[in-house]
């Protein structure tokens, strides 16, 4: 079975794709998902592995095709992974504040800041966009990259076709010109 028969398979929930899916990409999961820089014990592996093939099936209706499944797979253990790293820094920084905020779950939260804080941070995005559109666009496209779509650097150099010490340097330089920018709007890094 090729890899579009096999998501047509998916998208029309056929078991034998699934299991398929499942024997073809389980380790590939697994692995990424044990990389030693997340340094996740193996009961947050497992359960990552599974978290990563529940989104699949909640989400394989939506895959459009625009990258392998491999792609996929790996982007989503990834971002899955980020996300468990956040939680578990999020536990060990306030972990009296996740306590009382397990307490008082019927409490209803105001998620905005308050308007004056609001009004701040619009100024901010504003003047960031602005100071984003000096800065030339090969530089908008390498913090596009590695930032907001959140690309290796080995990824760059082959979306790009440059030479990763080519990536690191220009890449370095765009961040000090953006920087250098935005220094000059005095307040902004209040």
């Amino acid at each position: 079975m090729n890899e579009a028969e096999l998501i047509a398979g998916l998208k029309q929930n056929d078991n034998h794709a699934w299991e398929l899916f499942y024997g073809s990409f389980g380790s590939f999961v697994k692995k990424t998902a044990a990389w030693q820089g997340w340094s996740f014990s193996s009961s947050e592996i497992q359960d990552l592995v599974q978290e990563v093939f529940l989104a699949c099936y909640q989400q394989i209706r939506t895959f459009r095709g625009d990258s392998s499944l491999a792609t996929y797979l790996q982007k989503l253990t990834r971002n899955l992974c980020i996300s468990l790293l956040r939680r578990k820094t999020a536990q060990k920084r306030s972990p009296e504040v996740l306590a009382s905020s397990n307490e008082a779950q019927d409490d209803p939260v105001d998620p905005l800041p308050p308007p004056e804080e609001q009004c701040l941070l619009n100024l901010k995005i504003t003047q960031l966009r602005k100071t984003f559109d000096l800065i030339g666009l090969e530089c908008r496209k390498l913090i596009n990259l590695r930032y907001l779509e959140e690309l290796s650097y080995e990824e760059i150099c082959q979306h790009a076709n440059l030479a990763i010490g080519t990536v690191s340097s220009r890449l370095s330089r765009c961040l000090s010109k953006l920087k250098e920018l935005l220094e000059q709007n005095p307040g902004f890094f209040d």
